[in-house]
């Protein structure tokens, strides 16, 4: 199941626009979904006080049906925000209960420092050097960025890249506020394999008016596992 929610959650990172806010603090429950049944709980929390921001997510699943294991999958960014999400630290741990995996990534001028990154995934023949993923996000920052309530006319206009201490990723959402559509792509860090066996995946958002926000109510990210949704409690 590790491996499985390794590669849901950067498909589930659905990036829109982004919009500061001034003493912001968000907390959302999702439930994730396969093929109709539910296989996890994602939790995400954020708080934006001033130029500060910090994020908290956490992905437990249930084993239901002996449809997957237990495992716990937690991750926090920290940064600023002006116009734009800046992080200063992100991590990640992992626990499948056999196998734990460790990731720490810290910023200089916009620029991703990979501290620690233990996983037990095969890393591509091509590894991407951190020096040139300036101006990237981490996963945590980017799920927030995408799933955080927003003003009306921000919520579809993305084309974002997101740098998971190993990987590059890019997200694109556009849409007519309701229902922004786009697709997530594997750039580099792969493995051959994985590029072979697919490389773009289709995404949708479906947000409804919540007082004089745009809210996320429901999401999905096709995947060679099947469609992957995540469904707002």
């Amino acid at each position: 199941m590790i491996r499985v929610i390794r590669r849901i959650l950067p498909g589930m990172v659905l990036v829109c626009g982004f919009s500061a806010g001034m003493g912001l603090a968000e907390e959302a429950t999702f439930d994730v979904t396969m093929a109709g049944v539910r296989v996890a709980e994602m939790t995400m929390t954020g708080d934006v006080s001033g130029n500060s921001y910090d994020v908290r997510v956490m992905i437990r699943s249930d084993g239901l049906a002996g449809i997957v294991k237990r495992i716990r999958f937690q991750a926090r960014s920290e940064g600023q925000v002006a116009s734009d999400f800046a992080p200063s630290r992100y991590t990640e741990q992992a626990d499948t209960g056999r196998r734990q995996s460790v990731v720490e990534i810290t910023y200089e001028r916009g620029v991703p420092q990979v501290m620690t990154y233990t996983s037990p995934r095969p890393d591509g023949p091509d590894l991407v050097d951190p020096a040139t993923q300036g101006g990237t996000l981490d996963p945590a920052t980017a799920l927030f960025a995408g799933l955080r309530d927003l003003p009306a006319g921000q919520e579809c206009n993305a084309d974002i890249a997101v740098f998971d201490g190993r990987r590059r990723s890019v997200f694109a959402l556009s849409g007519n506020g309701a229902v922004c559509t786009g697709d997530y792509r594997r750039i580099a860090g792969y493995t051959p394999a994985e590029m072979a066996e697919r490389s773009s995946f289709p995404l949708e958002v479906v947000y409804v008016v919540e007082g004089e926000v745009m809210r996320v109510v429901e999401a999905s990210v096709q995947t060679i596992y099947g469609k992957v949704r995540l469904k707002r409690r």
